[in-house]
């Protein structure tokens, strides 16, 4: 366990890339508040990071409900100290929580994306936890600062931007825009 960096929120920290998220940070020395539906899970991954060292807190509730947003902020800062980093990693989607939206009614709402997501996903092109995961960990470090308020893509070379951050800070590249 390294010094600790500050504190993160992580919504939906009880699996998948959230509860990855949260283990990876935690790791490192930030200590997290973790929230989701599912109690259960968030205190499962609160415990594993107990269990190795860190700090965690579970705050079970839906970021579709602002009260509850509410709280989990306040129970964040009085817990664990001012947020330094916040991951939206719960997914909310016009049609409702990304985890409750029947596929088969999204195919017929969009069948382009959906036949797309399919296509991509067939070809190989899904990008691997881990890469996730260090982009992440990279950017809670403080190391791409200068790119901050660039769109990012997950399989950018940092480095590389990093090298031309005051040019594309300065001319505004990597922003994104709304159309006219």
């Amino acid at each position: 366990m390294s010094t600790e960096h500050g504190v993160a929120l992580i919504t939906g920290a009880g699996r998948g890339l959230g509860r990855a998220f949260a283990l990876a940070l935690a790791e490192r020395g930030f200590k997290v508040a973790l929230t989701a539906r599912t109690e259960a899970e968030i205190n499962a991954t609160a415990d594993s990071i107990a269990h190795n060292g860190g700090r965690a807190i579970a705050l079970p509730g839906d970021v579709a409900d602002r009260q509850a947003v509410a709280r989990a902020v306040a129970l964040t800062e009085v817990e664990l100290g001012p947020i330094d980093l916040l991951i939206n990693n719960a997914g909310v989607l016009n049609g409702g929580l990304i985890g409750t939206i029947d596929a088969d009614e999204m195919r017929r709402r969009s069948p382009d994306v959906a036949a797309w997501f399919e296509q991509l996903f067939a070809e190989g092109h899904d990008t691997p936890i881990e890469r996730l995961v260090q982009l992440v960990v990279t950017l809670a470090s403080g190391k791409a600062d200068a790119l901050s308020g660039c769109f990012l893509r997950v399989h950018d070379d940092l480095d590389a931007l990093l090298v031309h951050a005051d040019t594309i800070q300065s001319e505004e590249r990597l922003r994104l825009r709304l159309s006219q």
